[in-house]
Protein backbone atom coordinates (compact mmCIF):
# COMPACT_ATOMS: atom_id res chain seq x y z
CA UNK A 1 0.00 0.00 0.00
CA UNK A 2 2.91 2.69 0.95
CA UNK A 3 4.21 1.40 -2.46
CA UNK A 4 0.99 2.42 -4.28
CA UNK A 5 1.10 5.76 -2.10
CA UNK A 6 4.56 6.63 -3.23
CA UNK A 7 4.20 6.37 -6.93
CA UNK A 8 0.80 7.93 -6.66
CA UNK A 9 3.25 11.23 -5.29
CA UNK A 10 5.64 10.92 -7.14
CA UNK A 11 3.50 10.96 -10.49
CA UNK A 12 1.63 14.17 -8.84
CA UNK A 13 5.12 15.46 -8.29
CA UNK A 14 6.30 14.95 -11.91
CA UNK A 15 3.23 16.67 -13.80
CA UNK A 16 3.77 19.80 -11.56
CA UNK A 17 7.32 19.83 -12.37
CA UNK A 18 5.91 19.63 -16.09
CA UNK A 19 5.08 23.15 -15.30
CA UNK A 20 6.02 26.27 -16.63
CA UNK A 21 3.76 28.54 -15.07
CA UNK A 22 0.79 28.22 -13.38
CA UNK A 23 -2.04 30.43 -12.04
CA UNK A 24 -3.63 30.54 -8.16
CA UNK A 25 -6.69 31.68 -6.85
CA UNK A 26 -10.57 31.35 -5.77
CA UNK A 27 -13.09 30.35 -8.60
CA UNK A 28 -14.46 33.25 -9.67
CA UNK A 29 -16.67 31.71 -12.48
CA UNK A 30 -17.21 27.94 -13.53
CA UNK A 31 -19.68 27.35 -16.35
CA UNK A 32 -20.02 24.45 -18.93
CA UNK A 33 -21.79 23.55 -21.92
CA UNK A 34 -19.82 20.99 -23.94
CA UNK A 35 -17.15 22.37 -22.16
CA UNK A 36 -15.36 23.51 -18.91
CA UNK A 37 -14.99 27.07 -18.65
CA UNK A 38 -13.48 28.33 -15.20
CA UNK A 39 -12.01 31.76 -13.87
CA UNK A 40 -9.89 31.87 -10.82
CA UNK A 41 -9.29 35.61 -11.10
CA UNK A 42 -7.74 35.93 -14.28
CA UNK A 43 -10.46 35.89 -16.88
CA UNK A 44 -12.71 32.92 -18.13
CA UNK A 45 -10.76 29.74 -20.08
CA UNK A 46 -11.86 27.13 -21.72
CA UNK A 47 -9.96 24.85 -20.38
CA UNK A 48 -11.17 21.39 -21.63
CA UNK A 49 -13.97 19.62 -23.40
CA UNK A 50 -16.39 17.00 -22.03
CA UNK A 51 -16.40 14.96 -25.18
CA UNK A 52 -13.26 14.27 -27.68
CA UNK A 53 -14.45 11.68 -29.55
CA UNK A 54 -10.62 11.65 -30.84
CA UNK A 55 -9.22 11.56 -27.22
CA UNK A 56 -11.77 10.25 -24.79
CA UNK A 57 -10.18 10.61 -21.82
CA UNK A 58 -9.63 14.00 -22.08
CA UNK A 59 -13.50 14.00 -21.69
CA UNK A 60 -12.93 12.06 -18.14
CA UNK A 61 -9.97 14.18 -17.43
CA UNK A 62 -12.37 17.35 -17.87
CA UNK A 63 -15.23 15.52 -15.68
CA UNK A 64 -12.49 15.22 -12.57
CA UNK A 65 -11.63 19.00 -13.27
CA UNK A 66 -15.15 19.68 -12.91
CA UNK A 67 -15.35 17.92 -9.57
CA UNK A 68 -12.46 19.27 -8.22
CA UNK A 69 -13.66 22.90 -8.87
CA UNK A 70 -16.80 22.44 -7.63
CA UNK A 71 -15.18 21.31 -4.54
CA UNK A 72 -12.83 24.37 -4.32
CA UNK A 73 -15.88 26.61 -5.19
CA UNK A 74 -17.84 24.82 -1.88
CA UNK A 75 -15.08 24.94 0.19
CA UNK A 76 -13.92 28.74 -0.82
CA UNK A 77 -10.24 27.42 -1.50
CA UNK A 78 -8.29 28.16 -4.04
CA UNK A 79 -7.52 26.84 -7.64
CA UNK A 80 -3.93 26.34 -9.09
CA UNK A 81 -4.27 25.90 -13.06
CA UNK A 82 -0.74 24.38 -14.73
CA UNK A 83 -0.16 25.31 -18.10
CA UNK A 84 2.26 23.94 -20.17
CA UNK A 85 4.51 26.31 -22.46
CA UNK A 86 7.48 25.88 -24.47
CA UNK A 87 9.13 29.41 -24.04
CA UNK A 88 9.23 28.73 -19.72
CA UNK A 89 7.04 31.93 -18.79
CA UNK A 90 7.33 32.93 -14.93
CA UNK A 91 3.89 32.78 -13.71
CA UNK A 92 3.28 35.66 -12.32
CA UNK A 93 -0.04 37.86 -12.23
CA UNK A 94 0.83 39.32 -15.75
CA UNK A 95 1.38 35.91 -17.61
CA UNK A 96 -1.80 34.86 -15.87
CA UNK A 97 -3.88 37.84 -16.95
CA UNK A 98 -2.40 37.93 -20.02
CA UNK A 99 -4.20 34.80 -21.08
CA UNK A 100 -6.95 36.74 -21.86
CA UNK A 101 -10.86 36.68 -21.23
CA UNK A 102 -13.26 33.88 -22.50
CA UNK A 103 -10.51 32.41 -24.72
CA UNK A 104 -9.51 28.84 -25.10
CA UNK A 105 -5.64 29.52 -23.86
CA UNK A 106 -3.15 28.95 -26.39
CA UNK A 107 -0.87 26.94 -23.48
CA UNK A 108 -2.30 24.28 -22.74
CA UNK A 109 -3.85 23.54 -19.03
CA UNK A 110 -2.92 20.07 -17.46
CA UNK A 111 -3.03 19.74 -14.30
CA UNK A 112 -5.64 21.60 -11.89
CA UNK A 113 -5.25 21.68 -7.79
CA UNK A 114 -6.80 22.50 -5.01
CA UNK A 115 -4.86 24.61 -2.56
Amino acid sequence: MLKKIMILLLAVSANNALANYSCTGKVKYLGTDVSLQISNGYGVHRLCSFYNSENPAEGEMCKTWLSLVLSAQAQDRNISIYYSDHNSKTGDDNTCSSIGNWVTPSDKAYHLQII
